[in-house]
C-alpha cells in the first residue's frame, strides 16, 4: 500500500529537508569542526541521510570482522554542528566490546573512515 507521499510521487518532508541540508553539508570523511575521537559526540561520523546511516551501519565491523548490533541512545544538537547528532550504542556479537558511536547525517556522502576498533566491510580501517 502506498502512502500519501508515494501516491504524489513525492518524498516525505523530513527526507526532502535532509536532502536539501545534505547538499549543503561538508563532502568529507571527517567534519572540519570535529574535536576528540572520530565517532564521538563532538566528532560524529558524517553520513548521507537516513539511508546513508543504515548503509554505514550495515558495513561496520568489529576488529575481528564480525557484524555489530546497535541501538539508538540519543539525538541532540552539538554546539559544534548546526544539526542533530545521533548516538548509537554499538556492541559485538559476544558483547566483549561495547561503545557509543555518534553520526551526523547531513552530508552528501558517507565517510570512508571507521571509529577506532572498527572497520568498514570492504573498506578502510
Amino acid at each position: 500500500m502506498k502512502n500519501m507521499y508515494q501516491e504524489n510521487n513525492d518524498t516525505d518532508p523530513e527526507s526532502r529537508m535532509e536532502s536539501t541540508v545534505a547538499a549543503e553539508g561538508e563532502n568529507c570523511d571527517q567534519t572540519a569542526c570535529g574535536q576528540g575521537g572520530f565517532g564521538s559526540f563532538t566528532n560524529p561520523v558524517p553520513v548521507a541521510g537516513v539511508h546513508g546511516l543504515m548503509q554505514y551501519l550495515r558495513s561496520l565491523r568489529d576488529s575481528a570482522g564480525q557484524e555489530v548490533s546497535l541501538m539508538i541512545k540519543d539525538i541532540r544538537v552539538s554546539d559544534l554542528l548546526d544539526h542533530p547528532v545521533e548516538t548509537y550504542e554499538v556492541w559485538t556479537k559476544d558483547e566483549s566490546q561495547k561503545t557509543l558511536i555518534s553520526f551526523s547525517r547531513y552530508h552528501p556522502r558517507n565517510s570512508t573512515l571507521a571509529p577506532q576498533g572498527f572497520h568498514l566491510a570492504g573498506g578502510s580501517q
